[in-house]
């Protein structure tokens, strides 16, 4: 249909891309890139969108601590530039975008309906990981530390222990800082 990547999926999502990007030489949306016949440029900015929607509802779900949570590992990513000999010759942090994060959705998903199917279909003979829930002594260990710090209401002495709340307490103590540095 068309070949997208994350920038380009991220301008689409943003409004920067449209269908009349993709008349004439505009290098907004590369000539290579392009959705082929009979696929239209107006239908793929509509489904990135669409898909874009969508995933982001999924993601909002996957963290809802009401339905136990998910923790989001958090690192930095690195991009290298190279020097004209094709040699690194430089580093930048790799900007985590929503159109990273609306492949992530539909990888997880992905992986969901296949061990959906392999639990249905292959019953006892498929191997299936499952991470545990957070170490409650862990739990208790950061809630202690917490309060030591001051930021114990953060996670409140009744927590139920799961991968949401520990996602929860530490997106509030990201927001606390982040507050504290202003």
């Amino acid at each position: 249909c068309a070949k997208l990547d994350y920038g380009l999926a991220q301008d689409m999502i943003d409004g920067k891309v449209t269908a009349a990007n993709a008349v004439g030489e505009d290098p907004t949306w590369p000539k290579n890139r392009r959705p082929i016949a009979p696929f239209k440029p107006q239908d793929v900015c509509e489904d990135v969108k669409m898909l874009a929607r969508i995933g982001l509802a999924r993601r909002k779900n996957r963290y809802d601590s009401k339905t136990g949570g998910a923790l989001a590992m958090k690192s930095i990513k690195l991009s290298f530039t190279l020097g004209p000999d094709g040699n690194p010759s430089g580093m930048k942090q790799y900007p985590i975008r929503d159109s990273n994060r609306l492949i992530e959705e539909y990888m997880l998903l992905a992986n969901y309906l296949v061990a959906q199917q392999l639990i249905l279909r292959a019953k006892d003979k498929a191997f299936l990981r499952r991470h545990p829930p957070p170490n409650p002594r862990g739990m208790e260990k950061l809630l202690k530390s917490l309060q030591v710090a001051g930021k114990g209401d953060i996670l409140g002495s009744n927590a139920n222990f799961t991968a949401g709340s520990l996602h929860n307490t530490l997106e509030s103590l990201r927001l606390s800082s982040d507050k504290d540095a202003e």
